[in-house]
């Protein structure tokens, strides 16, 4: 018999699982707990309804993703390449998390409400993730005072058009002309000119 922190994994796993594989709306409590081997008395003991769980497991994917961004920042590189560093691993991230890709198919073809909540959920995430730092290089004095949440909103939609839509119509752009473009469209103007790092 499993012991709670272990069965509540199980449920997590396998709710996960299922909202990557069936999206939210056609997920059901009943193959989450088919999924994770318990009753689905078990699963509602741990999450009392659909969407507790399925909050669960995205606040899940924000950690590993601030996590795997994390891991992207070097002591030997410049703030302002750092920052870009930053944006580029939650980007990727994102895209290649099979969960939110079905939730963004979801959206897309059926107008999922939830679909459309969890996404905008990871998204405020990353820009709140972003925003910390910016609040960090402001304090440091490395960028101008400007209003970290717009910054960060701007700087994450600005990422995102050169990463992902612009090779919708395009050829996609490599990671040096994205950063090339980043630096000069965003980061030129909020350094502190005697900050400039290249």
């Amino acid at each position: 018999m499993m012991d709670h922190e272990s069965r509540r994994h199980s449920v997590l796993r396998a709710g996960r699982h299922c909202f990557t594989v069936y999206g939210y709306q056609k997920t059901t409590m009943e193959a989450v707990a088919k999924a994770a081997g318990v009753g689905k008395g078990s699963v509602y003991l741990e999450y009392p309804s659909k969407e507790t769980l399925f909050t669960s497991i995205l606040q899940q994917v924000v950690e590993e993703m601030n996590e795997a961004a994390e891991r992207q920042i070097q002591q030997n590189c410049s703030p302002e390449t750092n920052l870009q560093r930053v944006l580029h691993e939650l980007l990727r991230f994102k895209a290649e998390q099979q969960l939110l890709l079905r939730l963004a198919e979801e959206a897309k073809h059926s107008k999922s409400a939830k679909a459309e909540e969890g996404l905008a959920f990871v998204e405020n995430q990353i820009v709140t993730f972003v925003q910390a730092r910016i609040e960090r290089l402001i304090e440091r004095g490395i960028i101008k005072q400007v209003d970290p949440e717009m910054t960060s909103f701007v700087m994450y939609k600005l990422y995102t058009a050169l990463v992902s839509d612009w090779e919708m119509r395009r050829e996609p752009l490599s990671t040096e002309a994205v950063a090339e473009a980043f630096q000069l469209y965003m980061l030129e103007g909020l350094l502190k000119p005697e900050e400039h790092h290249g």
